[in-house]
Formats: C-alpha cells, sequence, structure tokens
C-alpha cells in the first residue's frame, strides 16, 4: 500500500483522459458544467473550487475556497448538533468524508500554507475520532459507511490501522450483508419503506471504499466471498430501475420513486461504469439520462473524473 494524495477517487491519470477527451462526449458536457456552473451551498462550492484546480488547473477557483476549507467549514456542517441526534449519524460521516474529499483536492494548492493544512488535519481527525466512538449501536448501513469514513480517514491521516479497519468492515459486507441475490441484509429489506434508497447509499459507500483504496494499491473490486462482489449489489436495484413495482422490499415505489433517487444518488454509477463497463450493461442507459453526473457526497463531478468514451469498432 502507497499513500497517494490527489483527489480520492482519482488519479492523474484520469484528470489526463478527461482533458485528452474534453471535446468529445460526455467529457464535453462535463468539462461545461464544471466551468460555467455555480454553486453557492458551502461544501459543494468548496468541492467544485478544488474540482477547478485540479481538472482545469484554475489556481484562483482553488485559492477562492481555501477560505471555506480552514475557516468555516467545520463549523458550517454543525457537527456537535449532528451527533446529537443518531438518526443523522449516517449524515456527518458523509459529510466528514466529502471534506476530506476537498482537502484532497486542494492539498497541494501552492496558496494553500502547510501550517493551514496540519491545523486542518488535526481538526478533522478529532472529528473522525469522535464519529469512530458511535454514539449508539449502529444500523447495518451506518456500519457500512463508518467503513467509508476509516478508509477515507485513513488515506487523509495515512493511518493504516483505521484504513486497514475499513477494509474490515468492507470485507465483512461483501460476506456478510450482502446476499446471494444482491440485497443487502438488514438495509434493503427492512420493510421500512426506505430500502430502495437505504440499498443506494449502502452500494455509494462501498463503491467509494473500493474506489478510493483502490488508487493506494488495495484492490477490493475484485474482492469476493462465493461468487459475491459489489457488482452482485449494485446489479440487484438497477434491475428493478425500469420496472420499481416489482421491488420487493416496498410496498408502492413508484418510478418517479426510483428516478428522483438514482437522480440524486447516482455518482457511483459513473465509477462502477468504469470497472465493469462489459459485465453491468444496464448501468449505461441510465448514465444517458443522468449525464453529467454530479453528487457532493458520492465522489463528485464522476462523469469528469471516471465516465469512458464511446470506442469505435471497425471491422
Amino acid at each position: 500500500m502507497e499513500f497517494r494524495h490527489c483527489g480520492l477517487y482519482f488519479a492523474t491519470e484520469q484528470i489526463d483522459y478527461a482533458r485528452k477527451h474534453r471535446k468529445e462526449s460526455p467529457f464535453r458536457e462535463a468539462w461545461n458544467m464544471l466551468l460555467n456552473t455555480e454553486i453557492p451551498e458551502p461544501l459543494a462550492a468548496l468541492q467544485w473550487g478544488g474540482l477547478r484546480f485540479r481538472f482545469a488547473d484554475n489556481l484562483a477557483a482553488g485559492r477562492a475556497v481555501l477560505p471555506i476549507l480552514n475557516e468555516s467549514m467545520f463549523s458550517a456542517m454543525v457537527y456537535e448538533v449532528l451527533l446529537s441526534h443518531p438518526a443523522e449519524y449516517r449524515d456527518a460521516m458523509r459529510g466528514m468524508m466529502t471534506l476530506a474529499h476537498c482537502f484532497e483536492l486542494l492539498r497541494d494548492h501552492p496558496a494553500y500554507p502547510r501550517a493551514d493544512q496540519e491545523q486542518w488535519l488535526e481538526i478533522f481527525s478529532g472529528y473522525v475520532d469522535n464519529l469512530r466512538v458511535q454514539v449508539h449501536e449502529p444500523t447495518t448501513l451506518e456500519t457500512i459507511w463508518l467503513g467509508a469514513l476509516n478508509v477515507i480517514a485513513g488515506i487523509v491521516l495515512e493511518r493504516v490501522g483505521w484504513f486497514e479497519t475499513g477494509v474490515a468492515i468492507y470485507r465483512h459486507a461483501i460476506g456478510d450483508v450482502i446476499h446471494q441475490d444482491g440485497y443487502l441484509l438488514g438495509v434493503a429489506n427492512t420493510g421500512d419503506g426506505w430500502g430502495f434508497e437505504n440499498q443506494i447509499s449502502a452500494i455509494t459507500a462501498l463503491v467509494l471504499t473500493a474506489e478510493a483504496a483502490g488508487h493506494v494499491g488495495v484492490d477490493l473490486w475484485s474482492y469476493n466471498v462465493h461468487d459475491v462482489s459489489i457488482s452482485t449489489a449494485v446489479a440487484y436495484p438497477l434491475a428493478y430501475y425500469s420496472q420499481p413495482e416489482k421491488w420487493p422490499w416496498d410496498t408502492g415505489l413508484h418510478e418517479t420513486d426510483v428516478t428522483r433517487i438514482c437522480r440524486h444518488c447516482c455518482g457511483f454509477l459513473e465509477i462502477v461504469n468504469r470497472h465493469h463497463e462489459e459485465t453491468l450493461k444496464s448501468i449505461k442507459p441510465i448514465l444517458a439520462g443522468l449525464r453529467p453526473v454530479y453528487e457532493c457526497h458520492g465522489g463528485g463531478l464522476t462523469t469528469l473524473s471516471h465516465a469512458l468514451v464511446k470506442r469505435l469498432f471497425f471491422k
């Protein structure tokens, strides 16, 4: 394992690929979105500035959001309030992971002093340490997100122990939580009306875990137990995308519900498609209606960082 610091979920090779194909679809649309979209929400604006710095080499955009990163972001997330409400535990972890993504995007900006970086890392470490000590018995879904947070924080802080804890949670999810049919036990089949959305949330956490780990040399994408892997979990809800009324775990699931969930929680699709373009063909038509894909808590502008151009074959 070798710690690398670029963007958590992508490396310089993917930046080069996006630049090389910037005039081709879907990169053309993703570049247009990156360069011409204004986002007022602080955390998303911070991420957007980091992406512009990384992909477009826009020093000014990165410099403009550095004050958000070091001076106001932690307080803006109202960390103490989130922890006082157990139902928001997952949101706190997702927020910390996204903030870590933003830090990695801006980590080597020339206007970011080393002393400020060290201060940020110290504060972040304390917050994550508190999140790792659960204030209540975590649900299966929360445990999966906790694993993702451990991997992400382990990379950012270069803490091997935290990273390995997250990897162990991921492997447990593959071996003991994902049913051989693909649904996640204790996540999709809880009967509370949130099964489809929670399955997508768990998949997002697992995908971000696998992608981040892969960029430091640990392959979780191919990890399987009796042929059950992350792709097994991804394929399951996609099979109901065009026929949600057949979803077995929540009554009254409609196409509008599925479309809304996938539109707002679809960042993982581009990442998975990059790894399983040939085996999970059902992703392509879904992506066609969603691109360019941006999800703040799902890896950012993943069409830009993970899409593949259409391959043309000639006989």
